[in-house]
């Protein structure tokens, strides 16, 4: 849907309630260690990303991964 589209079938005052987390922000990353870990240890993106972010480092993000 576009905006146009959700504008025409939506009053100027609806309320919405979004559940669910922020993703995080994957800027500078390499999308295939994301990808890697989400798929070697069974975590979310998120928490891969997080790791990612917090060590700088895939193998330290995996290792603190995999000891939780």
């Amino acid at each position: 849907m576009t905006q146009e589209t959700i504008q025409s079938h939506v009053s100027n005052k609806a309320v919405f309630q979004v559940i669910g987390e922020q993703a995080a922000n994957e800027d500078g990353l390499d999308v295939r260690d994301i990808e890697l870990m989400m798929k070697q240890l069974g975590v979310g993106r998120n928490d891969a990303v997080i790791a990612l972010r917090k060590h700088g480092d895939i193998i330290d993000a995996m290792l603190q991964l995999g000891s939780k």
